[in-house]
């Protein structure tokens, strides 16, 4: 049986969330680093809504160049 998958796009709206609630640092910089990490898979994914991939993509390491 398989479970539940987070989209970059839910992990993004949690993130945006946390971050307005609480104003901490960790939010704002984890937010930074989805955000570069997103616009990294854009070339591997050209004709894909990057929003709806499983959050796990922005933990792979890139094997482009």
């Amino acid at each position: 049986m398989f479970g539940y998958v987070v989209t970059i796009s839910e992990l993004q709206r949690i993130i945006h969330d946390q971050h307005r609630i609480e104003k901490d640092a960790g939010w704002i910089a984890f937010d930074t680093w989805v955000n570069r990490r997103v616009e990294a898979l854009i070339p591997r994914f050209p004709n894909r809504n990057i929003g709806g991939l499983p959050m796990a993509v922005l933990f792979e390491e890139s094997t482009d160049g």
